[in-house]
């Protein structure tokens, strides 16, 4: 599945990368796992409730909401999240 996504978005590199980092937030239990991973640069979304973000690759970024102890509304996005850090 997860390669048909990603078709939906060129320019992802390492694009095999950028999948496994997202299966690994997918199937995490625990969002501190996320931060063991120091090229994922985990960070939480600034002035959110309980938004993350990791990098996959460029200016490639992958978003979530942790709840429950698992990653939900993941989304790929190019935009410039340091806006929405500072909101």
């Amino acid at each position: 599945m997860l390669g048909k996504w990603f078709s939906e978005w060129e320019g992802i590199k390492p694009e095999k990368e950028a999948q496994r980092r997202i299966k690994i937030v997918a199937n995490s239990c625990d969002k501190r796992d996320l931060s063991k991973f120091s090229g994922f640069h985990f960070e939480t979304i600034e002035g959110t409730k309980n938004h993350y973000s990791i990098r996959i690759g460029g200016k490639w970024r992958c978003f979530f909401i942790w709840e429950n102890n698992q990653a939900w509304e993941i989304e790929i996005s190019d935009h410039n999240y340091k806006k929405i850090k500072g909101k």
